[in-house]
């Protein structure tokens, strides 16, 4: 009817009955239309172009580039590809046979606590990979010395240091000769850089102190604790956290705020220690995580930053000792030490009171190599099987844990980091996902892009699995589109909402929005912004080098517990008393009275999400560029 109207209403125009004799081209355009037969032809025609014209550009418009359609009309328009009910069925099929069964493997006596470097990492290494085999997946990576183009396993370069306790001496001692001696996993936990001798000796070096060692000088901080200070070959004290300015501008922690920050910015400022003084509060995690890994070696990559200068001695510093040397009088409380910090005009002190530091150790060096796990699903559109043209989305999930306590270990003697939720059970949910879509790639379902599914080792030992990877991708990070990380599982029940860590930086956040809400969930913010776990898992890497990325983790209001003191009862008593210990185990997680509804949530919004990007032509992009 429309279209008839426009005809009539062009034909009567062309007719001459409503011609303008200012529009010369309407009054030519009548002069030859010889009837009302020939206009009403003639204006069809005009109507049918018009048409080919809006339909051309409409499909230019949804064709003409991953960049083109990264905007909200994508997404009110309701024109991302969600999965049907049988690839529903399907996630939820394979949850219910593998999960309980894959956490029940990886933390088992097995696997050894999954150290790196020790037979229970690659036990562990090779389990992931025969399961992501057994759902027919191709290997990620090429290893040389085999001549194989689809190997599971990538090397990683590290090195172990392990202090020897026997020969550890260390103290304190202000200027009125009143001292405390630390020792290694009671008061302080101590490490070195250094790799040209293995007998590390300080004496008498006088503390700096650096406040929070934060150089900030970019908009909205301007921060700046050293001014121009050298702290060159100095041993400085560094409390842990940020001044509260930082929160007021925003209430989460930036990553100058992380332990791992304060070391790299004094590794670049040539210093020749550091000591991190710890609290419970300011570290997110008591000492007894601390006391934890120092009684396993010290993992790093064989290599340092650029620009970085080895630090002789690092490490925490209890702030219980610290506060009894202060008792004598000599220096100020740990508290007194962070109210000065705090001032915007603080500056980082040449000698602290004029206490001196004293250590003395030998360590024990080790060659390791470890194996971050990689399992592909690849594109299946033709245009994208040329590696220089495909497009790739990384799921990742590290598996590697704390090990054992010692190496005369017996499973009897409780002395086995078995790290069920911390991360066999992240793994368990990568292998699900992995299952699935192998599985929909092999009923013609899936995929347009690339998906690897990436088990990174030594994540614990500060995310070197994950850095090493994206110092070495399978494909250009221009290539690279996404990256979705797991790290733990809930496993307390279902929630109302979901958490997307990263979910302000990208456009993937506001995927991960609706999708939520196909799962009639809402987005909630990180329940503990305070504790920085932006930084502290495998999705950071792929962040700094500008890779759009989310952890996925569950809400904070849980079904039938909708008041929040649910939440800090059950997640703060595993952060409190199980995290990083030997009670970190399969059967804490089967004392949940439904330990795999609230998994199964998660499952489903990751699965929901990765369909999405796989099916789509669809490339996140940044809305911030700042990850501090």
């Amino acid at each position: 009817m429309l279209v008839r109207k426009t005809i009539r209403k062009v034909a009567s125009i062309c007719d001459g009955s409503r011609i303008s004799l200012r529009n010369p081209w309407l009054e030519c355009y009548s002069r030859y239309c010889l009837n009302r037969r020939t206009t009403r032809v003639i204006a069809a025609f005009n109507v049918f172009l018009l048409g080919l014209f809006f339909v051309t550009l409409s499909l230019k418009y949804f064709q003409s580039g991953k960049h083109s359609v990264t905007n909200k009309d994508w997404l009110l328009g309701n024109l991302w590809p969600k999965p049907d009910f049988e690839a529903l069925e399907q996630l939820e099929s394979f949850a219910n046979l593998f999960l309980d069964q894959d956490i029940k493997t990886l933390s088992s006596d097995e696997m050894e606590g999954r150290g790196v470097g020790t037979q229970g990492e690659r036990k562990s290494a090779r389990f992931i990979a025969d399961s992501c085999k057994d759902a027919l997946l191709q290997g990620a990576f090429s290893e040389v010395s085999k001549n194989s183009q689809d190997s599971f396993y990538q090397h990683v370069p590290l090195e172990g240091v392990k202090v020897e306790n026997d020969s550890f001496v260390s103290f304190l001692k202000d200027f009125q000769n009143n001292s405390v001696t630390l020792i290694q996993g009671e008061s302080c936990s101590l490490t070195t850089d250094r790799n040209d001798s293995n007998i590390i000796e300080l004496t008498g070096s006088k503390l700096m102190f650096g406040g929070y060692c934060i150089y900030a000088p970019e908009a909205p901080y301007f921060w700046d604790d050293f001014d121009n200070t050298s702290v060159k070959d100095r041993i400085v004290l560094c409390l842990v956290n940020q001044p509260s300015f930082f929160f007021s501008i925003e209430n989460r922690l930036t990553y100058y705020g992380r332990w791992t920050y304060k070391l790299e910015e004094l590794r670049r400022r040539g210093a020749q220690g550091v000591l991190l003084l710890h609290t419970a509060e300011s570290a997110g995690y008591g000492w007894n995580v601390i006391r934890s890994s120092s009684k396993s070696e010290n993992i790093r990559l064989r290599y340092l930053e650029k620009n970085a200068s080895p630090l002789l001695v690092y490490g925490w510093l209890s702030s219980v000792v610290w506060d009894q040397l202060a008792e004598k009088g000599g220096i100020p409380y740990a508290k007194d030490l962070r109210k000065s910090a705090q001032l915007k005009g603080f500056r980082c002190t040449q000698d602290l009171f004029d206490l001196e530091f004293y250590a003395q150790f030998q360590v024990k060096r080790s060659s390791l190599t470890g194996l971050n796990v990689g399992a592909l699903v690849k594109s299946s559109s033709e245009e994208l099987t040329n590696a220089s043209t495909d497009s790739l989305i990384v799921v990742t999930s590290h598996y590697d844990h704390l090990g054992k306590m010692n190496n005369d270990c017996h499973p009897m003697n409780h002395c086995i980091y078995h790290g069920a939720l911390d991360n066999a059970s992240g793994v368990a949910k990568l292998l699900v996902l992995a299952r699935t879509f192998g599985f929909l790639k092999r009923e013609g379902k899936c995929c347009k892009r690339s998906i690897l599914f990436l088990s990174p080792t030594a994540e614990e030992a500060v995310l070197l699995g994950s850095s090493f990877y994206v110092d070495h991708p399978i494909l250009p990070f221009n290539q690279t589109i996404a990256c979705i990380n797991f790290d733990g599982m809930n496993v307390w029940g279902r929630t109302k909402d979901a958490v997307a860590l990263g979910y302000s930086l990208s456009s993937l956040g506001d995927l991960f929005r609706e999708v939520t809400l196909l799962e009639n969930l809402t987005v909630a913010d990180d329940p503990e912004p305070h504790l920085g776990h932006l930084y502290r898992s495998d999705q950071f890497p792929f962040l700094q080098r500008g890779i759009p990325s989310l952890k996925l983790t569950h809400g904070k209001i849980f079904e039938g517990h909708e008041n929040e003191d649910y939440f800090d009862s059950v997640v703060g008593d595993y952060l409190r008393n199980r995290y990083h210990q030997v009670s970190d185990n399969y059967e804490y997680i089967h004392e949940q009275n439904d330990p795999y509804a609230g998994a199964l949530q998660e499952l489903r919004i990751a699965f929901r999400l990765l369909f999405a990007l796989a099916q789509s032509d669809v490339t996140p992009y940044w809305k911030q560029h700042s990850l501090s």
